[in-house]
């Protein structure tokens, strides 16, 4: 061969090339080798652990664990892949809504993984207060009241612990001027 040679390297692994001068009388120069490690298999998909969703903390924070060797490159919600370690921290101040983090790993021949994202929902803002009506029955009061749908319930009677709790709630029988409390309580815990 002269010049430039490209051999045919069909599987990954290492591959050695030789090659040695022969000069116009055939005296044949030393050996010289060169290696060269083909690999065009993925690295495995990164592992991400993000916090609960949806959550009130606008300072998420997500653990990445990628195969040794490989680098970690991460894109939030829009924006373009960049280096990142093995955690991921971003501030969504004043964001509220949903947010993807998408990770991938980079092995070091160049080698793309496969995608994986986490999703974290940022909801700071507090449910509606609930509507509390209370109505005479023999023995007791009854109370109704009604949160948001995207609510749950939580109730105090005679300013008790709170716990959770639905509409209707009866009075303790012949009881006839219990206080109740009732708040309601968002998914993202506020």
């Amino acid at each position: 061969c002269a010049g430039t040679f490209q051999p045919l390297m069909a599987a990954d692994g290492v591959h050695v090339v030789a090659v040695r001068a022969t000069d116009a009388a055939g005296n044949e120069g030393a050996v010289t080798t060169s290696s060269y490690t083909l690999d065009t298999v993925a690295p495995a998909a990164p592992v991400v652990v993000g916090q609960p969703s949806p959550g009130n903390d606008p300072t998420p924070d997500w653990t990445i664990t990628v195969e040794p060797g490989a680098t970690v490159e991460c894109a939030l919600d829009a924006h373009p892949f960049a280096p990142c370690g093995h955690s991921y921290s971003t501030d969504l101040t004043g964001r509220e809504g949903q947010h993807r983090l998408s990770v991938r790993a980079r092995d070091a021949a160049g080698n793309l993984s496969h995608v994986v994202s986490s999703s974290y929902v940022l909801d700071t803002i507090a449910p509606a207060a609930p509507v509390i009506t209370h109505a005479a029955r023999p023995g007791g009061w009854t109370w109704e009241f009604s949160v948001p749908a995207d609510a749950s319930a939580e109730c105090s009677v005679y300013l008790n612990p709170w716990f959770g709790c639905a509409s209707p709630l009866a009075a303790t029988p012949g009881d006839t001027s219990a206080p109740l409390d009732v708040r309601s309580v968002a998914a993202a815990g506020h």
